[in-house]
């Protein structure tokens, strides 16, 4: 199996800075409160887990990365049903919705890309209604199947669309391939996600949603922004064709600097929305974290909150200005 170079070189990369970061993270945890550093030593161990694991499916190819993305979407699933609560006579909705999982992600890896942007949309909408009313369950009818639905398009369809990017046109692709355009989706959602709780934690004082997020301030928002921002501008020319693609957004020279920085921009600001609106769903049922399957990290919801959103988002991006 051949690693196209660019690709080698990001992988490597990304575990020099994980290793880097790990080692700051240790030297930083002297003299803290043991359980502090019990979380956030945790913490270390599962990105050590997270980031071999899909080191490996992205070196296999879409079909393994499909499948993580697969195992992902039952247990995000699963996790949001013991989060909300599910009444026995629901139950046939959450196993309606786990069946869905791999269906979604076989036809985006055979290419039937209408199947895949409307099997969980129309699909999931017909099967978890008429799973129902097939029955004349109608006690409680509208809370169900409105709670399940929006947990399909959320958890499984929204995630799906960075597999998606996969099937982008070779020829619309950098060097390195369609798998390039997942990796920057991937990177700039995470190093979002940790910037942002990174200034944060250090400088920020002034609370940007106290009543659903209370961690998150201006400082550590911005922070993302800028690092996510920057992070674009100097990732796009080495995994995407944002930066050669010469349109109306370009600076002379048509350098695609504007496409660069409006998907840092994009990505960093869907990131926040999306991060903060499954805090909203924590907060209503009264927990800090989604669940335990990751330590130091909480759940997989906990996880996959930020990409939920950034993954259609920077997908549609994506579809709009490579049809320009």
């Amino acid at each position: 199996m051949t690693i196209h170079p660019t690709l080698g070189w990001m992988l490597v990369a990304l575990f020099g800075a994980l290793a880097v970061g790990s080692l700051s993270r240790l030297v930083s945890l002297r003299g803290k409160p043991a359980d502090l550093v019990r979380n956030r030593v945790g913490s270390l161990k599962t990105w050590w887990v997270i980031a071999p694991t899909f080191a490996i499916a992205i070196v296999l190819g879409q079909v393994a990365v499909a499948v993580v993305f697969s195992v992902i979407g039952w247990l995000a699933l699963s996790e949001y049903a013991r989060l909300v609560g599910t009444r026995t006579a629901d139950r046939w909705l959450l196993r309606i919705s786990l069946i869905l999982v791999p269906l979604q992600y076989a036809a985006i890896c055979l290419q039937w890309t209408l199947a895949a942007h409307l099997l969980l949309p129309i699909a999931g909408l017909i099967l978890l209604s008429v799973s129902q009313t097939a029955v004349g369950r109608v006690q409680g009818f509208r809370q169900a199947v409105a709670t399940w639905y929006w947990a399909l398009l959320l958890l499984v369809y929204g995630p799906s669309h960075a597999v998606m990017l996969w099937s982008l046109p070779a020829e619309q692709s950098a060097d390195v391939g369609p798998v390039g355009w997942f990796l920057f989706l991937i990177v700039l959602t995470e190093m979002n996600d940790i910037s942002q709780a990174f200034f944060g934690r250090h400088w920020g004082d002034r609370k940007i949603a106290p009543i659903v997020s209370p961690f998150k301030t201006w400082v550590g928002f911005c922070g993302g922004v800028v690092t996510t921002t920057v992070l674009a501008f100097t990732l796009a020319p080495l995994l995407t064709t944002l930066a050669g693609i010469s349109t109306e957004w370009s600076l002379p020279g048509g350098n695609g600097l504007m496409r660069s920085v409006a998907a840092g921009l994009l990505i960093s600001i869907v990131g926040f929305f999306g991060d903060i609106n499954l805090s909203a769903v924590k907060r209503d049922v009264g927990v800090k974290d989604s669940g335990t399957l990751l330590p130091g990290q909480g759940g997989v919801l906990d996880r996959i909150d930020s990409l939920t959103f950034t993954a259609p988002a920077f997908y549609f991006f994506v579809s709009v200005i490579q049809n320009q």
